[in-house]
């Protein structure tokens, strides 16, 4: 038998997307929570939503459609939806 597969929590998925915000926006002080809109977050822009959308496929080995992403408005929609399509790390 393989190993066994490690559930992806809500709070290990914040703690990947944090480090995945930090690094696209190149700032240290960035935080997160379920309510945190764009708008919130200093230096975000379209191109900063491709390279975390784009950043969180890889990390979370999912795949976020056009259509998906025009519906989030918050980072908690996000998750929820890392969470909904893969929820056990790779």
């Amino acid at each position: 038998m393989g190993e066994p597969t490690a559930f992806l929590t809500r709070e290990q998925a914040y703690v990947l997307l944090h480090d995945i915000v930090r690094d696209v926006l190149g700032c240290d002080a960035v935080a997160l929570e379920d309510a945190t809109r764009a708008d919130d977050l200093p230096g975000w822009d379209s191109l900063a939503q491709i390279g975390v959308l784009a950043a969180a496929e890889i990390r979370f080995g999912v795949e976020i459609r056009a259509a998906e992403a025009d519906r989030l408005s918050s980072v908690g929609d996000l998750v929820d939806l890392i969470l909904q399509k893969h929820p056990h790390l790779p």
